[in-house]
């Protein structure tokens, strides 16, 4: 079941701009005992992507909460642990890559099964370098915007090797795995990418950074060659649905997650329910 804006619906009209030019951003939250996690975080980037593409569409907290809780009703056997999807188009109409006249957005929220990561959270996983070069996107670098060839193809070079693949920019510099932002550690340091040129940022990487200087961690984002990659001690995979993923190989070389980064993965752990 699909609600688009507000209505039941299975399908969206073939003049969406979403659909024609990408023209619209998404969220995918983690629901637990049918509230969702990083509410706040996951509104406020979709707020700042809405404002940014000039997409005229009310970010209303209230009532995204009202129509998840017509989702669950619908869905009792989700009511413990899915995901929601948010997608918020710019609707249909104009000429070409020209905005129509009148603007009126799409919202188009849908429920599904959340993964299981038990075993992962704890064993770790491992990942795998890839070919396929994250885009630069000038000033819509960091949002969650419907543009995903890019890791459509990276998807296709991982084809099931590895637990999940690291993406570089043009310049050879580490930005992100393919649905997941990183956190390296090497002699008591730890890192992540900067995503000023290309990369999503994440909702779970922004708390980690905002929290970090409450958990007594010192954070670095730095631009991370593919030499230096090689050199980590440690490392993490992070997104808002799965929680944070101690990573036990790159490559085929072992890694060490019984480090800092399983400090970190505690951390967070203990103030969100993954």
């Amino acid at each position: 079941m699909y609600l688009l804006n507000g209505e039941k619906a299975d399908h969206i009209s073939i003049a969406d701009r979403g659909l024609a030019y990408g023209d619209g951003l998404f969220e995918t939250i983690l629901v637990v005992d049918g509230r969702p996690v990083l509410w706040n975080e996951h509104l406020a980037r979709l707020r700042m992507g809405c404002e940014l593409l000039r997409i005229p569409y009310v970010v209303n907290g209230n009532s995204l909460l009202a129509r998840l809780d017509e989702l669950l009703a619908e869905n009792k056997d989700m009511s413990c642990k899915c995901i929601l999807k948010i997608i918020v188009t710019r609707g249909g109409g104009g000429r070409g890559y020209a905005l129509p006249e009148k603007q009126c957005p799409v919202e188009i929220l849908g429920l599904f099964a959340a993964p299981d990561v038990v075993s992962i959270q704890a064993l770790g996983g491992s990942v795998r370098t890839l070919k396929s070069q994250a885009v630069e996107y000038g000033e819509c670098a960091g949002l969650k915007h419907l543009n995903r060839l890019e890791q459509v193809l990276a998807s296709i070079e991982l084809d099931g090797r590895a637990f999940e693949g690291l993406m570089f920019d043009a310049s050879g510099c580490l930005v992100e795995g393919t649905r997941t932002n990183i956190f390296l550690w090497d002699e008591g340091r730890i890192f992540t990418p900067t995503l000023a040129r290309s990369g999503v940022k994440g909702v779970l990487r922004q708390y980690i950074l905002n929290s970090a200087p409450e958990w007594g961690l010192h954070i670095d984002e730095v631009d991370i060659t593919r030499a230096e990659l090689k050199k980590i001690k440690g490392m993490a995979l992070v997104n808002s649905v799965m929680g944070v993923i101690p990573v036990n190989q790159l490559d085929g070389k072992l890694l060490n997650i019984d480090c800092v980064i399983k400090e970190l993965q505690e951390k967070v752990h203990q103030k969100i329910p993954f």
